[in-house]
């Protein structure tokens, strides 16, 4: 008998993150599996990034497979094809080049590659937001495929009340603000937790989470007393049905004043610094998201949520995210999935 009670599988749409800048360098081809598609992400040799379906129009060899930068296009191992950065065949053999390769929109920025994705193909219904970078160091990152979906994992941003239950937070944030525009959430929130390394006693911070659609999510984290200010990456994006890849990456904004943060600070160069303080903030955005990957991977969508005082904010997030699913008879089989 089938379950009552199953997880998220149907794929929304919207821009999603399917690599870091710093995994694909000129000349290299890469295999991804992305949404349940077969997919080729390669940088030229001049240094555009470029992702199109994995097949090759011709006979079907997987690109992934022994697919070669040729220049500014990628080459066929089977036939010797190449096609080009608009997915046009370049160059044949047999001189046959009417073929071409589906192309999928791919943008690079801030250190993350993005695509947009739709099930039923539709063009995109919003622009990727780009945000200013420029004070901040490069991503300390990483990578995680688990089962899970985007929607639940993003939930976690209004899901106040688990702060505490789960990651022992001794104080849960305090004026809460909540804004929706389109296809953008935003939150704002002071909070009060424990000191790190750095900082023994308590310590105040004001977060600013940002989401756009339920692929991309990034906080703005500032301390006033440490003139510390952080920026941590939540970038989710679907695999097949109930599996996801979850990237963690942190940056750390130009540090003007380190021994505000501790005393010892003030005797290292500032570039050291900054490196130390972005490993160790990693290094705890890490350890405590994962305190979550058992439930992500475990859990139940339950439509109607039991009464809780929190329950407005997550109830308010769950509204605005039924944007990004065009419902559809092609994606009964999605929805009705369940992980096994």
């Amino acid at each position: 008998m089938k379950s009552q009670h199953q997880p998220l599988t149907e794929y929304p749409h919207g821009w999603f993150a399917v690599g870091y800048s710093a995994d694909i360098k000129p000349g290299q081809v890469k295999k991804r599996r992305l949404f349940g598609h077969e997919l080729v992400l390669f940088r030229t040799k001049s240094g555009k990034a470029a992702l199109f379906d994995a097949y090759c129009p011709h006979l079907g060899a997987h690109l992934g497979h022994g697919g070669t930068v040729q220049g500014e296009s990628i080459r066929c191992p089977f036939h010797g094809l190449c096609f080009g950065l608009d997915g046009e065949c370049t160059s044949s053999p047999h001189d046959d080049n009417k073929m071409s390769l589906t192309k999928w929109e791919l943008i690079e920025h801030g250190g993350f590659l993005f695509t947009y994705f739709d099930l039923n193909n539709n063009a995109k219904s919003w622009e990727l937001p780009l945000w200013d970078d420029s004070s901040y160091s490069n991503l300390k990152s990483g990578c995680e495929v688990m089962r899970g979906h985007p929607q639940d994992v993003l939930e976690n941003n209004v899901d106040f009340s688990h702060l505490g239950a789960l990651h022992g937070f001794e104080f849960l944030p305090t004026n809460v603000q909540i804004s929706e525009t389109g296809p953008t959430f935003n939150i704002v929130a002071a909070l009060e937790r424990r000191g790190n390394l750095f900082a023994r006693k308590r310590i105040r911070a004001t977060y600013k989470i940002f989401l756009q659609g339920l692929g991309i999510s990034y906080t703005d984290v500032e301390v006033p007393e440490q003139k510390l200010k952080l920026r941590l990456f939540g970038m989710v994006t679907p695999v097949d049905p109930g599996i996801i890849e979850l990237r963690l990456a942190v940056q750390v904004h130009q540090i003007a004043e380190p021994q505000r943060i501790h005393p010892f600070l003030r005797l290292l160069p500032k570039r050291w610094v900054e490196t130390l303080i972005l490993h160790q903030a990693h290094r705890a955005f890490v350890s405590d998201a994962s305190e979550d990957f058992p439930i992500w991977q475990n859990k139940a969508y339950i439509p109607s949520p039991g009464s809780l005082q929190s329950n407005g904010s997550i109830l308010r997030y769950r509204q605005w995210a039924q944007q990004f699913y065009r419902h559809h008879p092609e994606r009964s089989a999605l929805v009705s999935g369940i992980f096994t």
